[in-house]
């Protein structure tokens, strides 16, 4: 049996991304020989990201198969942050497992409309293939 310490939650990266460009930016790349399992994301702004913004979260050639469409409602100034996760309900919301080499990507479907970066935390576990 593997040490609890060696199969853990840990913050996978920390990236940051132009919410006022309509684009994808890439997260974390699965390393060679494992698997990962995204669990859940934090994403903090730079300033106000205001009803416009919205994006999705997922493998760089699908980007919505972990997160569906997000929006940014309540990020309304510098320092808020939201927790991204799938939503659970009656019908347990899908994980994903991404294998080594997969990318995963947030991408920004909506830009906010000013200048304005968000930090995305990506909290995930990591396994040997």
């Amino acid at each position: 049996m593997p040490k609890s310490e060696e199969k853990c939650l840990a913050l996978l990266s920390t990236t940051s991304v132009d919410l006022n460009a309509v684009a994808a930016t890439v997260l974390y790349t699965v390393p060679p020989g494992k698997t990962m399992i995204p669990a859940f994301a934090w994403l903090r702004v730079s300033a106000t990201a205001g009803a416009l913004l919205a994006f999705t979260i997922g493998l760089s050639t699908a980007l919505t198969d972990w997160i569906g469409t997000t929006n940014g409602d309540n990020l309304d100034a510098a320092g808020d942050a939201i927790i991204i996760s799938p939503v659970p309900s009656a019908t347990p919301a899908k994980i994903q497992e991404y294998t080594a080499g997969e990318i995963i990507s947030i991408d920004v479907t909506v830009a906010v409309g000013s200048a304005c970066t968000g930090t995305l935390y990506l909290f995930g576990f990591e396994d040997d293939a």
